[in-house]
C-alpha cells in the first residue's frame, strides 16, 4: 500500500508542512497552492517557505518516490499575471515572485490543475465547474480538458475580467483558481463522455476543519485548513485509491 499526501493553502507554513511530510513519509504529494501572502509573516519568511518547498520537492523526487505536484493558487497567480490583484498582494517581493513562479511554471513544476484519470479526481486550488469548461473549451470531455488545461494562457484564469463574475468568486463562471465552494457545488464538473461527476479536492476557501460534500458517486473536499488539518490517500500498486483519511495535525 502506498500513500499520497494532500495539503491545502500554505501561506508561509513550511515548518508545519515539513513536520507533516516527515510524519507521513508519503510516496506522493499534492499541494493545492497559495504559497505566497499572509498578514503576519515577513517577506523573507514567505520567500524562504517557497524555496524550501521547491527544495523538498527536489529531494523527494531524488529518492525515486512518486510525484510531488505543486498547484497554483490565486495568491500565486496574481504575481504571475501582474494585472491581477487580490488582497494581501505584496509589492515588496512581487518582482521576485513573478520571475520565480514564471520560471517554475514554464518548467512544468507548477500546474493549474491535476487530474487523476484512474480514480476520477480533480485537484485544483478552487475547483472546476461545467460552465467554466464550456466557456473556455466548448466541451466538458475530460480527455480534452486534461490535455489542454495546463497549457492555456492567463486569460483563462483571471479573476474578474467579465461583468457577470463575482469579485468574491461566488459564480459558476469562475475558474480553478477562484470559484467558491457554493458555486462549485451547484455546477460540479461532469464529464460529457461518461456522464459522471468527478470528485474534487480543493483549497482556497478557509475552513476551521475540512468540509465534505457528496454528489452521487463524487465527493468534494475543501481543504484550506492548514496548519490544522490535511488529507492522506492510500492506494494499491495499480494506483486505485483504497482509503481517504482527513487528519488533524497536532504539535
Amino acid at each position: 500500500m502506498k500513500k499520497r499526501l494532500i495539503l491545502g493553502d500554505i501561506h508561509g507554513h513550511f515548518d508545519t508542512l515539513k513536520k507533516i511530510y516527515d510524519q507521513e513519509n508519503p510516496d506522493e504529494v499534492i499541494i493545492l497552492g497559495d504559497y505566497f501572502d499572509n498578514f503576519h509573516g515577513s517577506d523573507q519568511s514567505i520567500i524562504d517557505c517557497f524555496e524550501n518547498i521547491i527544495k523538498l520537492r527536489e529531494e523527494h523526487l531524488a529518492k525515486g518516490k512518486g510525484d510531488f505536484i505543486l498547484l497554483i493558487g490565486n495568491h500565486d497567480f496574481h504575481y504571475m499575471c501582474t494585472d491581477e490583484h487580490y488582497s494581501g498582494k505584496r509589492e515588496s517581493y512581487a518582482a521576485y515572485a513573478h520571475i520565480r513562479l514564471e520560471e517554475l511554471h514554464q518548467a512544468g513544476v507548477l500546474k493549474y490543475v491535476h487530474i487523476d484519470m484512474q480514480n476520477k479526481i480533480i485537484y485544483s486550488h478552487a475547483g472546476v465547474t461545467n460552465s467554466w469548461c464550456k466557456e473556455h473549451f466548448d466541451t466538458t470531455d475530460i480527455n480534452i480538458i486534461n490535455q489542454y488545461i495546463n497549457t492555456v494562457g492567463y486569460n483563462y484564469f483571471v479573476f474578474s475580467h467579465k461583468a457577470y463574475r463575482d469579485y468574491y468568486g461566488d459564480s459558476k463562471w469562475h475558474g480553478p483558481l477562484w470559484v467558491r465552494p457554493y458555486s462549485l457545488y451547484g455546477d460540479l464538473y461532469k464529464d460529457s463522455a461518461s456522464g459522471e461527476h468527478f470528485s474534487q479536492i480543493v483549497g482556497h476557501t478557509h475552513m476551521r476543519q475540512p468540509e465534505v460534500k457528496q454528489f452521487g458517486n463524487a465527493t468534494v473536499y475543501v481543504l484550506d485548513t492548514m496548519p490544522d488539518f490535511y488529507m492522506t490517500q492510500k492506494y494499491n500498486d495499480n494506483g486505485e485509491i483504497i482509503l481517504y483519511e482527513l487528519k488533524e495535525f497536532k504539535q
